[in-house]
């Protein structure tokens, strides 16, 4: 039962970890197109 609760939770920790790279990614990517959408408007303090 150890085994099994251990795996799963590297499992968790695995896929959170690839979420956040994979948000991260998204932001940095979205953030990039704005920035060549709008290179002159770049709301900085607007979330």
């Amino acid at each position: 039962m150890r085994r099994h609760e251990t795996h799963r939770n590297s499992f968790t920790r695995l896929a959170f970890l690839i979420l956040a790279i994979v948000g991260i990614a998204a932001v940095t990517a979205g953030l990039s197109v704005a920035g060549a959408k709008n290179p002159h408007d770049r709301p900085l303090g607007d979330s």
